[in-house]
This record gives C-alpha cells, sequence and structure tokens, in this order.
C-alpha cells in the first residue's frame, strides 16, 4: 500500500512539474512574441519615419507637385520598405494612402490635390509614409504648412488691439460669406508677430476688449492682456527679432515705361475703373472710390482714397495712404496697398479689405476687416499698429500679388535710338547720259540689315552678354577677326530709275544682296541690260568705299545695339525702334516669400501615427 500511494505522489509531483514547466514555458514565448512583435512595430515606425523625413526634404528643396515614388530601406531592418507616393493610382498598387502637395497652389482643385478624398488647399502638402517589415506595417502622417509670409502680421514698431480677432483659414471659399461670418471650426492658427522693444512703461504688444487670437503672440518685448482676451497659441515675450520684408519703392515706380499714364490733376472725382500703369507726381485726391481692373497707380507723393478700393492692382505711395469707405470698401485677393508714409484704413460696419499691406509708417485700421498679409517695416522706435474693431485673416496665397496688366505701346519706346544709315550711294553710272544731268538711272546703297536683339549674328558679332533670367538683354562686340566681307553686315540694295524722277522705272524692284561677289555680279548685269559702260574697276572702287564705310561706323552701331538692347530688356519688351504702338498684357508681381529663407516659413501642422 505505501508502494502504490510513493507511486501516486511521484506522477502527481511529475505532472505538477511538467505543468509548471509549461506555463513557464509558454509565458517565455508569448513573451518573445511580444517582443518580436514590438521590434517588428518599431522598425516599420523607423522605416515610416525616414521614408517622410525623405519626402519632406525633397519637397523643400525642389517643390515639385509630384514627387518621385519613395521605396526606402535600412540596413538595420533587413527586406523591410518605406513607401510613399503622390500618385492615386500607383498609391493603389502598392496598397498604400496616396499623399498629396499643393504647396505652391498649382493643383488647384484638381484630383491630385485630394488626399484620399480629402482636398488640400494651396500651400499645404499632406503626406503618409508606410513602413513595412516582418509582416506588421505603420502609417505616418504629415501636414506641411508653408506660406509665403509667416504671419498675418509682422511689425517692426509697438501692437495695440481693441476687439481684434485674428486667424486663418485654408481656403478663398471659406471667406465666401464674408470675413466675419466665418464659422469657428473654420479658423485655424493666424499669428501677429511684433519686433519692437517695450516703450517705458508700455509693453511692446498691448491686446485688449474681446481680442481673440488662434494663433501665436509673439513680442520682443512684453505682452500686456486684459482678462478678456484670448491667446489659443502660444505666448511668447521677450522672444527674438524675426526678418521682415524690406521693400525698394524705386524697384516699383512705373516712371521710364514707355506705356504708362501720367495723372496730371491732383484730385479725381469718380474715376473709371484704372487699367494699365499710372503715375502722379504730387499728391493725389480719389473720391467716389477707387477700382483697379489690373493697374498699377504709383504717387510719387500721398494718396487719399475716398469710397473703398476694390478689384485687382496695386496702389504705391512714397507718402502717406489714407482710404476710407463704406460697405462697399471691398477687395479681393490681388490689392495690394504699398506706402512709404503712414497707413490708414477706416472703414464702417461690414467694411473689409483683401489683399497685401506694406507700410514703412504707422498703420491705423479700425472698424475693417482684413482678409491678406500685413507687414509694418517702420524704422521709427516711436511708431504704432494701432486695430480697433478689427479682424486679420491669413489666407492662401496672402503674402503675393500677381495680377494681369494690359497696357498700350505708344509705338517706339522712348530713349530707344536709330543707327545712322550709311549714306553711300552711287548713282548715275554709264554712257547712257549726261553725268553731271543729275538724273540718276541707277541708285546703289549700303544699308544696315535691322537689329535683331534676340539672335544677332555670331558670324558678325561677339556676343559678350548673353540673356540671363535676371537680365534679360544681348550685348555684343566686334568679332575677334574682321570678316572677310564686310558687305555681310547689311545688304546691298540696287534698282534702276526712271531718269529726273528717282523712282523706280516701271516693272522694277529693288535688288538686295548679302556678299560682295553677289552684289558686284548685280551690279554688272543691270548696268549691261539697260546702258553698258560700266567696267568692273568702277564697281570694285563703290564696293571698296562700302567695306570702308561699314568698318567706321560698326563701333557706333554696336553701341547703339546694346543700350537698345539694355532699354528692351529692362522693360521686358521686344521692338524694333521704328514700329508702331501695340498693346501687351505682362505679369505684375510682388512677392513676401522673397524676402524669407524656406526654414523661417514652413509650419508642420502635424506628424503622428495613424
Amino acid at each position: 500500500m505505501k508502494r502504490g500511494s510513493s507511486l501516486i505522489n511521484v506522477l502527481f509531483l511529475s505532472m505538477a512539474l511538467f505543468g509548471l514547466l509549461f506555463a513557464t514555458s509558454s509565458t517565455w514565448l508569448f513573451q518573445l512574441g511580444l517582443s518580436s512583435r514590438s521590434e517588428a512595430q518599431e522598425g516599420c515606425r523607423r522605416l515610416a519615419e525616414a521614408t517622410a523625413q525623405t519626402a519632406v526634404a525633397r519637397l523643400l528643396k525642389q517643390n515639385d507637385a509630384q514627387l518621385p515614388d519613395l521605396s526606402l530601406s535600412l540596413p538595420a531592418y533587413p527586406g523591410g520598405t518605406g513607401l510613399l507616393s503622390t500618385d492615386q493610382g500607383r498609391a493603389r498598387a502598392l496598397g498604400i494612402d496616396n499623399s498629396a502637395n499643393n504647396l505652391t497652389g498649382s493643383l488647384g482643385t484638381s484630383a491630385a490635390a485630394r488626399w484620399g478624398r480629402v482636398p488640400v488647399p494651396a500651400e499645404r502638402a499632406c503626406l503618409v509614409a508606410v513602413g513595412r517589415w516582418r509582416g506588421q506595417e505603420q502609417r505616418l502622417e504629415v501636414i506641411l504648412h508653408v506660406p509665403e509670409f509667416p504671419y498675418v502680421l509682422g511689425s517692426s514698431v509697438p501692437l495695440k488691439g481693441e476687439n481684434l480677432n485674428v486667424f486663418a483659414v485654408a481656403s478663398q471659399a471659406d471667406l465666401a460669406n464674408g470675413i466675419a461670418a466665418v464659422p469657428d471650426d473654420k479658423k485655424e492658427p493666424g499669428h501677429v508677430v511684433t519686433n519692437a522693444l517695450d516703450a517705458g512703461p508700455l509693453a511692446a504688444m498691448r491686446l485688449g476688449g474681446l481680442t481673440q487670437v488662434e494663433g501665436d503672440a509673439q513680442s520682443r518685448g512684453s505682452i500686456e492682456l486684459t482678462d478678456s482676451v484670448s491667446i489659443k497659441g502660444e505666448r511668447r515675450p521677450q522672444a527674438e527679432l524675426v526678418p521682415l520684408p524690406d521693400i525698394d519703392f524705386a524697384s516699383l515706380d512705373p516712371i521710364s515705361r514707355a506705356e504708362k499714364t501720367d495723372i496730371t490733376t491732383g484730385s479725381l472725382n469718380q474715376p473709371p475703373p484704372f487699367e494699365g500703369f499710372y503715375r502722379a507726381n504730387d499728391n493725389l485726391i480719389i473720391s467716389g472710390g477707387l477700382e483697379l481692373n489690373g493697374a498699377v497707380i504709383y504717387v510719387n507723393g500721398s494718396v487719399t482714397v475716398a469710397g473703398g478700393i476694390r478689384g485687382k492692382g496695386a496702389l504705391i505711395a512714397t507718402r502717406d495712404v489714407t482710404v476710407s469707405g463704406d460697405s462697399q470698401f471691398t477687395g479681393d485677393q490681388q490689392a495690394g496697398i504699398v506706402a512709404g508714409g503712414n497707413v490708414q484704413l477706416h472703414g464702417t460696419s461690414g467694411a473689409e479689405y483683401r489683399g497685401l499691406i506694406y507700410t514703412e509708417g504707422n498703420l491705423d485700421v479700425n472698424n475693417i476687416q482684413v482678409a491678406g498679409s500685413v507687414v509694418v517695416n517702420n524704422p521709427a522706435p516711436t511708431g504704432l499698429s494701432q486695430f480697433t474693431d478689427a479682424g486679420l485673416v491669413q489666407t492662401p496665397g496672402a503674402g503675393r500679388l500677381r495680377f494681369p496688366v494690359t497696357s498700350s505701346v505708344p509705338g517706339t519706346p522712348p530713349g530707344m535710338q536709330s543707327v545712322a544709315d550709311f549714306g553711300y550711294h552711287a548713282y548715275a553710272w554709264g554712257p547712257a547720259f549726261d553725268v553731271n544731268s543729275g538724273q540718276p538711272w541707277m541708285d546703289i546703297k549700303m544699308k544696315w540689315d535691322p537689329m535683331n536683339y534676340d539672335n544677332p549674328d555670331p558670324a558678325l558679332f561677339k556676343i559678350v552678354h548673353p540673356k540671363t533670367p535676371a537680365e534679360p538683354w544681348v550685348e555684343i562686340a566686334a568679332p575677334d577677326s574682321p570678316p572677310a566681307d564686310m558687305i555681310g553686315y547689311g545688304k546691298l540694295r540696287i534698282g534702276v530709275c526712271e531718269p529726273g524722277s528717282g523712282a523706280l522705272r516701271p516693272g522694277e524692284s529693288w535688288q538686295e544682296e548679302r556678299s560682295r561677289a553677289a552684289s558686284a555680279a548685280a551690279i554688272m548685269n543691270r548696268a549691261n541690260a539697260w546702258a553698258g559702260g560700266i567696267d568692273q574697276g568702277m564697281i570694285d572702287a563703290y564696293l571698296d568705299g562700302a567695306e570702308q564705310k561699314v568698318r567706321d561706323l560698326l563701333p557706333e552701331y554696336i553701341r547703339v545695339f546694346n543700350e537698345n538692347s539694355r532699354s528692351l530688356g529692362q522693360r521686358g519688351i521686344t521692338v524694333t525702334p521704328g514700329t508702331a504702338g501695340y498693346t501687351r498684357t505682362e505679369d505684375w508681381t510682388l512677392d513676401l516669400s522673397t524676402f524669407y529663407n524656406l526654414s523661417d516659413r514652413v509650419r508642420i501642422l502635424s506628424w503622428r501615427t495613424i
């Protein structure tokens, strides 16, 4: 009985020990599986991160709308792959979500500007990077925002706001019902910044009333807020200096444009819409509103507008700009005010301005909703940017003005020069009439070819300044080795005239030759056909004189060519001196992004695993 009991005890103990070992090994295997899965997920995450970082780097370097497909591997995760594609078809084939890049706005609302079913607005890129390794997958979402101007308002002087509403929208369509009617769920972060320091006891940024800023409030000095103010982003007092645009007014002056219209009166009452380039050389007062239909108005002084600004165009003044108006004070996205002095915008309830504002004086905005970009670049530390009962809204494309300007050019632009012709004629050769009678029967004249400012003959001239994007004109010099035949610089025109008139005989036309040999043969043939008596020595003597005339006048030809070419290139037109007037359309641009490095403008709105 004891032996049986001992056997049972041994079996029971063995079973318990086996169970313990099984449980231990199962726990170990389970933990091993968890560790392997966790390692695989970490590898996927790193592959996705590396792919997203590569895509962002390429976007910021070249900003191509259609990024090349990315298929990335890392040595630490053999067999793993990071994937990204902005092509919807290829993304489906890879089994991943497509990415979309609309940073430049060039995709508009096309299918390529969709992230799955979600439209991607201008100045945004939505990227989905996928990492795959050991049967696992991780997806990473990155949303970039790169505006031309990184703030709604950038000011060099103190900022004071009372009942100021600051935000951004992703699309112009969000403003369809007016700026004040934008719902809260459409409002995105919009940022304000001042480079001013505190002025004694006064803070550099003072916000009161029902002011609300959806984004950041940044100041080199302190920030003073009343209890009713709401800052939904960061408050950054004592912050670093930020770059601000600094516009060169001389570059905007149309004074050298032949197609500009001069405004010679000091006041305009209810003027018709402006189209083209205008310039006033003194202060200007406009009543009844200002409508811009693709126009640039430059005032060398101050300008006052009663009735508001509408349309596409730019109002530029070297001193103050004052604009007042009621609900008619509206403008679309492509309106611009650029002032060397103070800017005052005073409206009534419901007034709006949509466009860019740049001033090198103080800014006073009262009772107006402003959608666009605002820059106050006042060098005086005692200046002020002041907003009362106003709104500031950042919109896509607000940092760049670009609109077509159509203007009429009244013939050859002023300053263009013509080349002095050779003045080297041969008349009345041959014995058919009295040479001294003054009645020519043959007219031979060496003439320049018309100047070709786009493509001068490289066999005749040396190109010393080819066209470049920055300097779009050609400059020439004499060749290192003069051509053997100088007649090639122009054309020899040969005609047989009616005696006593100098006009061509009936049925005759001018014969033009462009080499010495062809010219000599043509002169001999025509002379012998009509009168005879001309020998080769007479022809050679004439052609020797014509070639010497070319050598004498060539430096002047080159000087005139280069001056005309530079003048035409600086005005962005191509025209031969002496031509009739014409109409042309060009894009006029003022781009605040040119004052910034890309790193100053990029905003990462999202970087998360999905």
